[in-house]
C-alpha cells in the first residue's frame, strides 16, 4: 500500500485537492461536483477520477469547464484504487475526500482547512456529517466522545463505543500522512477503516461537532455492506490484530485497540442478524475476544435463539418512525396475510 512518486506540480499549487472517484455515478455525480464548486474556500482542485464506469458517469465529467476540475480515466481498479489514483494525482498538501454519490455544504473547506491550520498534528481532520436515508430522512451519526473541536483523547476508543467519527465523504488528510502510511486497500469493504486505523496508529484525530458540513446518501447506488454484510472479520481488522500481537505495541494503545476490534465484532453480529443470517450471526459470538461487551455479547445470543424478537422490536421501530403497522410488520415476515 505504498505510494508512488505523486505527480509533478503543473501552476499554482492549490491548498487543498478534492479527490472525487467514480464508478457508475450518473445520477449523483452532478450533486457532488457542484457543491465542491459552491465551497467558500475557493483554493482547490477537484480531481475526479473515473474508475471504469460503463453509464455516462465519464462524459458528464467531461462537460465541466471550471480551470480547478481534473478529470481522469482508468481502467477499473476498486474504490481504494481509484483513490489511490487521486491521491498521485493530488498537488495540495492537504486532500479532502468526497464520494461520487455524496454532497458538502458550502461551508465544508473552510471549516476543514480552519481545523487543519489549529491543529497540524493530526494525521486525520473530520467534519460534522449526517447519514440521509430514504425519504429522504437525515440521521445524525453518534458522536458522544468527540468535542466541539480538537483533538479525540482516543480515536479508537471513541470508536468503539459507538461513535462514527469519520467517513470518505467527510474526512480531509495531510499529503505527508499519505507519504507516511501509504495508499488506500484495495479490499471490496472496509478500506475507509482500515486507512483511519491506520493513520490512529500514529496520528491524533481531530474532530468537530455542530451544523453538518457533508451529507452521507445511504439510498445511493453502491451501498453494500448493510444489505450484504460480511460473514467473517474484515481484512482491516484482522490486520489491526496481528499489529496487536507485536511487540513494542504501547498498553493504553493495545487495549483501546482491542477494543474497538470487539466492537467491530459485535457490529458484525447484528449487521447479519438484521438481514436474517442467524448461523452467520451464531457462529461469529463464538469468537474468545467477545468479553468486554457482555451485556450486548448476552443479547445477541438470546436474539441469535429466538431471531423472532428481533424481528419484532425492528417492526415496532419502523411503526414508530413511519407511522404506520401493516408495512412494517409484513417487512419482517410478522404479518404473512394480504387484503
Amino acid at each position: 500500500m505504498t505510494m508512488p512518486t505523486p505527480v509533478p506540480a503543473s501552476g499554482p499549487t492549490p491548498q487543498v485537492s478534492v479527490l472525487v472517484p467514480v464508478y457508475n455515478k450518473e445520477p449523483y455525480l452532478r450533486r457532488a461536483v457542484d457543491s465542491v464548486l459552491k465551497q467558500s474556500f475557493t483554493d482547490f482542485e477537484l480531481v475526479l477520477v473515473d474508475d471504469g464506469s460503463t453509464d455516462g458517469s465519464l462524459a458528464l465529467a467531461r462537460t465541466y469547464t471550471d480551470p480547478r476540475v481534473r478529470v481522469v480515466a482508468q481502467a477499473n481498479a476498486g474504490e481504494g484504487g481509484a483513490r489511490n489514483r487521486g491521491i498521485r494525482e493530488a498537488r495540495a498538501p492537504l486532500i479532502a475526500l468526497l464520494d461520487g454519490d455524496d454532497e458538502w455544504a458550502p461551508g465544508f473547506l473552510e471549516a476543514m482547512v480552519g481545523l487543519a491550520r489549529d491543529f497540524p498534528q493530526a494525521g486525520l481532520h473530520c467534519a460534522p456529517y449526517v447519514f440521509v436515508e430514504p425519504g429522504p430522512v437525515q440521521v445524525s451519526p453518534r458522536l458522544v466522545d468527540v468535542p466541539r473541536r480538537g483533538l479525540l483523547p482516543s480515536y479508537f476508543r471513541s470508536a468503539a463505543m459507538g461513535d462514527q467519527i469519520a467517513t470518505a465523504t467527510s474526512a480531509c488528510i495531510p499529503r505527508a500522512v499519505f507519504d507516511a502510511v501509504g495508499g488506500f486497500a484495495t479490499d471490496r469493504l472496509g478500506a475507509d477503516q482500515d486507512m483511519w486505523a491506520r493513520i490512529a496508529l500514529r496520528y491524533p484525530v481531530a474532530a468537530m461537532r455542530g451544523a453538518p458540513l457533508a451529507y452521507y446518501f445511504r439510498n445511493a447506488t453502491g451501498r453494500v455492506m448493510h444489505a450484504r454484510p460480511p460473514a467473517a472479520e474484515l481484512p482491516y481488522s484482522t490486520r489491526l490484530q496481528q499489529r496487536l500481537d507485536e511487540a513494542g505495541v504501547d498498553e493504553a494503545l493495545r487495549d483501546d485497540v482491542a477494543l474497538y476490534i470487539e466492537a467491530g465484532l459485535i457490529t458484525l453480529v447484528s449487521l447479519n442478524m438484521r438481514v436474517g443470517q442467524i448461523d452467520v450471526a451464531r457462529a461469529l459470538l463464538q469468537d474468545r475476544r467477545l468479553r468486554r461487551f457482555p451485556v450486548r455479547r448476552t443479547l445477541w445470543r438470546v436474539l441469535a435463539t429466538f431471531p423472532g424478537l428481533l424481528n419484532l422490536g425492528l417492526a415496532a421501530k419502523d411503526m414508530l418512525r413511519e407511522r404506520s403497522i401493516v408495512p412494517p410488520l409484513r417487512r419482517y415476515g410478522l404479518l404473512k396475510w394480504k387484503r
